[in-house]
């Protein structure tokens, strides 16, 4: 998956602007590469996020590898979103496994962490 980014005339607004989307690449019946988008984000979108980390998440967290290090936490929150739309709206193919675990994951402030038995 990736961001696609197209310059496009927004209506409600009567400019040009960037018009966001959530693709994969697939092959079509002929064998040709194609784009299908799997969300639409629209216009009101951050353009200071980190599109490419975040669409590397999500294929991670789609392929059921958990990352250690989290993104910045504007992304981070952006990227769960997402892919919390992706899985509601069965748009990605998500195993059982990783469907029931993800109620069990939270989030923790890695600053916060002490250790007091240090050797």
């Amino acid at each position: 998956m990736f961001f696609k980014i197209i310059n496009r005339y927004n209506s409600k607004s009567g400019n040009r602007e960037n018009y966001y989307s959530l693709v994969e690449s697939y092959r079509n019946a002929l064998g040709e590469p194609s784009h299908r988008t799997i969300l639409s984000l629209g216009y009101n979108i951050d353009n200071s996020l980190p599109f490419k980390e975040i669409s590397n998440k999500l294929n991670d967290l789609v392929a059921g590898h958990r990352n250690l290090f989290p993104l910045e936490e504007k992304a981070e929150k952006f990227t769960w979103k997402l892919y919390h739309q992706l899985v509601k709206g069965n748009k990605i193919d998500v195993l059982n496994h990783i469907r029931k675990g993800m109620e069990d994951w939270e989030t923790v402030d890695l600053k916060t962490l002490t250790n007091e038995d240090v050797r």
